[in-house]
Formats: structure tokens, C-alpha cells, sequence
């Protein structure tokens, strides 16, 4: 009797440590699970949590007309034009001072906007009854930190000497295409001298005549149109 219940007691044992294993095993499986349920539930609530905040954040934005649209686009478009060296008014300022008649001004602004230039450059002898001849350069920005355009000026009051000033015009011309970083390409159409407007690359250039008693031109660089 004592070596049957012996062998009962020592089947019971080898029962149970066959089934510990097997517990064990089912622990981790279920263990595994409630884990990916865990994480799969942490991401959907993030996902949740960031729909929502998307939808809220677009809920704030302002509501703009196809007008303000259309027009916020051709203002990005404009600034995607701006010539580089135009966001640099010291450096032009510097530039301009030197092509060769005279220094241009403080750079300066008011409600009207901002401004520099030089003073009234002779080209001919004096004459008792006309005026001489002469140039002027202009540059000018709706605010103090770039430049919106650069203006080169000439009148023929003398119409004796209308020769040389269209050369030293021409001459002065490509001293201020080089000043502002422009393409010197654009000579080819300021040759003519006859009135244009062209881009050329982020600048636009243009020459002007305006009608007056008096033969002008006005050279013209801006931002590419």
C-alpha cells in the first residue's frame, strides 16, 4: 500500500512539472497580447489626439476671400522676384557712389518713402544762355532696408553737345548695371535708345524718354515684372 501511494504521490509530481512549462508559455502569450492591444491603443489615441488638434488649429486659421488669396499669391510670387542685391541698400549705396558722378546722398526715408541721390552732374562747358547738360542717379525703396529701383538719369538741355551726352549716358548706363548687380546684357537694348522694358534674370530693366521740351532718358532698374 505504502509503494502504491509512492508511486501516485511521484506520477503527481511529474504531472505537475510537465504542466508548469506549459502555464508558464501561456502567461507570456497572453502577456504578448494585452501588450500589442496596449500599443495599438496608445497609437490610435495619439492619431486621435492629433486629427483633433489639426482640425482645431484650421478651425483658428483666418478665412481669406479668393480676392485676399489671389492676391497674397502675387505677392509671394513678387517677393520670389526680388533682385538680391536690392536687399542690400548700404551696398548699392557704396556702388553708386562710385560710377563716376559723384556721391550719392544719405539714404534716407520719410512717409513717402525712402531716397538717395547725387547732385546734378555737368557734362558740357557752360554756356551763357543754356544750360548744361547733365546727369543724376536715384535710388529708391518703400523701406529702409532694400532698394526697389534705380534710376539713371539724363537731360539734353544743349542740344549742341547731344552727342557726347548719350556717350557718357551709355557710358554711366553700364557703370550701373555693374553698380546693382544687373546684367550687362541689358546694353544691347539700352544702345538703341529707344524705349523698352525687359527682364533680365531677377532685375528688370527699362529706359524711358518722357515727353518734355527737352530731349531725356531715364534708365530704369527694378525688380524683374
Amino acid at each position: 500500500m505504502k509503494i502504491e501511494q509512492k508511486h501516485i504521490l511521484w506520477a503527481l509530481v511529474g504531472l505537475i512539472m510537465i504542466s508548469i512549462p506549459i502555464v508558464i508559455t501561456q502567461n507570456q502569450v497572453a502577456d504578448k497580447k494585452a501588450a500589442e492591444r496596449e500599443r495599438t491603443e496608445q497609437q490610435a489615441r495619439a492619431k486621435r489626439k492629433a486629427d483633433a488638434e489639426a482640425e482645431a488649429a484650421k478651425a483658428r486659421a483666418p478665412q481669406y476671400t479668393e480676392a485676399q488669396l489671389k492676391y497674397m499669391e502675387e505677392q509671394k510670387a513678387k517677393s520670389n522676384q526680388q533682385h538680391a542685391p536690392f536687399l542690400n541698400p548700404v551696398s548699392i549705396h557704396n556702388a553708386l557712389s562710385n560710377v563716376g558722378i559723384g556721391r550719392m546722398k544719405p539714404w534716407r526715408g520719410d512717409e513717402m518713402g525712402w531716397i538717395a541721390g547725387t547732385p546734378y552732374f555737368d557734362l558740357n562747358e557752360p554756356d551763357e544762355y543754356v544750360m548744361r547738360n547733365n546727369l543724376s542717379l536715384y535710388m529708391t525703396g518703400d523701406s529702409g532696408s532694400k532698394v526697389d529701383r534705380v534710376k539713371l538719369l539724363l537731360n539734353v538741355n544743349n542740344p549742341q553737345y547731344a552727342k557726347d551726352a548719350r556717350e557718357m549716358f551709355l557710358r554711366i548706363a553700364k557703370k550701373t548695371l555693374i553698380a546693382t548687380g544687373s546684367d550687362v546684357k541689358a546694353m544691347k537694348e539700352i544702345k538703341r535708345l529707344k524705349p523698352f522694358s525687359k527682364n533680365f534674370g531677377s532685375a528688370n530693366v527699362s529706359l524711358e524718354s518722357k515727353p518734355a521740351r527737352i530731349e531725356n532718358w531715364v534708365l530704369v532698374i527694378g525688380n524683374a515684372k
